[in-house]
């Protein structure tokens, strides 16, 4: 791949954004009423500080994807990763599709039912070595992992990140419209593993053919070879030279050491995350978690509150953000380090070498939130609103293709879902009946999901593509069949919804 293509795609998508604000005049909401004011044109200072205002503002994530990195360079030093990849693809020989479907749907119903995208992704770098070992390409690994989380958020049901925020924004219950997501889950999930599974059994195809061919006399055959077929066999040998280089995969490693501590704290972690940053109160009314926190912090000896002054400042349970998914897995990568008997100079320089692989990621995944970046240092008043107002202020009844196509704009400038939804909440909640709101809630959580696997300003979707080294470019030629496909099913699903009003 040559260099920067992902930060050139980036660039170009914050450029036509600055060129917006030179056509488009700012406006603002209160309510349903809408006022416009004029052009705000970007300049070209901002070219410069507002990607740094970026990275300032959402280095959260940075640090996650460092932390990531940092916890998979632990899990190479114990010796026991290799190996354990090499286990699971040498088991699964002949029944690479059934790894992929159990990927994808693993995937994309945790997704869709907990919202945690960056907490799945502490699984992507294992789930790609292990396709990649397989012998499927670094789009298919991509696909299969990353696509598969946002194909969970697309479809998303409880999970509080998506869903959450539609009932707690548009005040409504947990479970409306609920049979129509798990409908379209189900539907979008099944073609996704079709589509991916169909790609993939192509590749390893192909592979077994070229082998075939790389078998055939190759001392008296050689010399009659045409030139097309060197090159052909050529390319193939530097494809497969590449996977050598897969990050934190060591080909051939042996070991006598165990991988069951290994897999019991990685687990460990996964669960106590979920656990911690699902927000179980909002989103079912449960307060377990939260009385025990409340429990906890209260302990005292005598007057002394011993327990909340040796944890010191520590959100609650069910509000932890990424910054505590990143000390957890730190925590995490020093307990296994501890386990497999690693030196602690050997551990921390483990973890920074694998933080350091992970640079490029935590650098274009931040960087990309660049256009959410503009829409929150513009406040109340910016060209969304005049965008929103164009679409949905002709008239007060609700369309759901308008409304359709303001989440799918929505997606590409805004990289959370939260801030979309809070947008819209005054005017959809003042404009449209009650019982419209349900199917508002559903619109813009289906178009902002289809447009996170389509625009490089999708965090998770760069993060893939920079982790393997995949452009943008080759992404959009492999999946653009596909989005044409589930955005057909998306709007039949949602204008049959919109019927049952």
């Amino acid at each position: 791949m040559k260099k920067h293509k992902l930060f050139k795609t980036i660039a170009i998508a914050f450029l036509i954004l600055m060129a917006l604000t030179w056509i488009i005049p700012i406006g603002s909401y209160s309510g349903t009423e809408f006022t416009k004011g004029t052009t705000s044109p970007m300049g070209l200072v901002d070219l410069f500080r507002l990607p740094v205002l970026t990275i300032a503002n959402f280095v959260q994530y940075a640090l996650c994807f460092l932390a990531i990195g940092g916890f998979y360079g632990v899990l190479e030093k114990t010796g026991v990763l290799s190996p354990l990849i090499d286990k699971i693809v040498k088991k699964m020989k002949g029944k690479e599709s059934l790894f992929l479907i159990i990927t994808i749907v693993t995937l994309s119903v945790l997704a869709s039912l907990s919202g945690l995208s960056m907490l799945l992704f502490v699984f992507v770098p294992f789930l790609i070595a292990v396709i990649l070992v397989m012998g499927m390409s670094k789009i298919t690994a991509v696909a299969s992992t990353v696509g598969s989380i946002l194909i969970g958020l697309l479809g998303s049901t409880y999970g509080f990140n998506i869903s959450g925020y539609i009932k707690y924004n548009f005040s409504l219950g947990v479970n409306d419209q609920i049979f129509t997501k798990f409908i379209l889950l189900a539907m979008i999930v099944f073609l996704f593993v079709m589509f991916v599974i169909g790609k993939a059994e192509k590749e390893l195809a192909n592979k077994k053919e070229v082998k075939k061919v790389e078998n055939k006399d190759n001392n008296s055959k050689k010399n009659n070879k045409s030139k097309k077929e060197e090159k052909k066999e050529t390319v193939v040998a530097v494809k497969e030279e590449k996977l050598d280089e897969i990050p934190f995969y060591k080909k051939n490693e042996k070991t006598s050491k165990s991988t069951l501590p290994m897999i019991s704290i990685v687990l460990l972690t996964f669960v106590l995350a979920l656990l911690m940053m699902f927000d179980w109160v909002n989103s079912f009314g449960i307060k377990f978690f939260t009385d025990i926190y409340t429990s906890l912090m209260e302990i005292n000896i005598g007057d002394y509150p011993i327990v909340s002054n040796i944890l010191g400042t520590v959100s609650q349970f069910g509000y932890w953000s990424n910054y505590e998914l990143a000390i957890l897995l730190s925590v995490s990568s020093l307990l296994i380090g501890w386990i497999y008997s690693i030196k602690f100079n050997d551990i921390v320089d483990s973890f920074f070498e694998g933080a350091k692989k992970m640079g490029r990621v935590a650098f274009y995944a931040t960087l990309c939130l660049t256009l959410y970046a503009v829409m929150l240092s513009t406040g109340t008043s910016n060209i969304f609103y005049t965008i929103m107002n164009f679409l949905l202020g002709a008239g007060k009844t609700f369309n759901v293709f308008m409304t359709a196509i303001l989440g799918f704009i929505g997606g590409a400038v805004f990289g959370e879902f939260p801030y979309l939804t809070s947008i819209v909440q005054e005017y959809a909640i003042e404009a449209y009946d009650a019982t419209t709101l349900p199917v508002v809630g559903l619109v813009l959580q289906s178009m902002y999901g289809f447009a996170m696997l389509l625009f490089p300003t999708s965090m998770m979707l760069i993060a893939g593509l920079s982790y393997v080294e995949v452009s943008y470019k080759e992404w959009i030629k492999y999946i653009w069949k596909f989005l044409l496909s589930i955005l057909a099913i998306i709007l039949i699903v949602l204008v049959i919804a919109t019927l049952f009003i």
